[in-house]
């Protein structure tokens, strides 16, 4: 099975859902499932200084890294967007880390148009607390992707309850 997992960033500047998706695509491949990360060089401030476009190796995880581009939050890559539309057929499910930015909500979009099965983990996202914060454009983007993403998942990788 190839698995495809899709996050904005695996730089520890973000934090546990960075660090784990490695680990998470580490402890998978020890269990036979290839898998792959697709990601930006977005390190809060700073990018990242690793190859750009190619596969490169993250503790034995192949990660595809992408340009950062035209502002520092919402991470956005136009390059990483493009990548996923042409590739996300050859992966037999794809494991998107996130609700509300850019990457995820592309790769949910062109899961579903090429009929690709995905798994969303929201992170924490969708927590009363989250949702409290910037409600305004989390509420425009749930109306205009993020629902159609959520009830287009085959499952939500949940963490907790909350």
């Amino acid at each position: 099975m190839n698995v495809l997992h899709i996050i904005p960033s695996i730089s520890l500047h973000y934090g546990g859902p960075s660090k784990a998706v490695v680990e998470l695509c580490a402890a998978l491949q020890q269990l036979g499932v290839n898998t792959t990360i697709a990601t930006t060089n977005a390190a809060g401030e700073y990018d990242l200084a690793v190859p750009l476009g190619r596969k490169v190796d993250v503790n034995r995880v192949s990660v595809y890294y992408f340009p950062r581009q035209f502002f520092r939050k919402p991470v956005m890559s136009l390059p990483l967007i493009n990548w996923l539309k042409y590739n996300v057929t050859h992966y037999d499910i794809l494991h998107i880390h996130g609700v509300f930015s850019i990457p995820a909500s592309a790769a949910a979009v062109w899961a579903r148009r090429s009929s690709t099965p995905y798994v969303i983990r929201p992170c924490g996202t969708l927590s009363e607390w989250s949702l409290s914060k910037k409600p305004a454009l989390k509420k425009l983007h749930l109306a205009l992707v993020g629902r159609g993403n959520l009830n287009g998942a085959a499952a939500l990788h949940a963490t907790s309850e909350g």
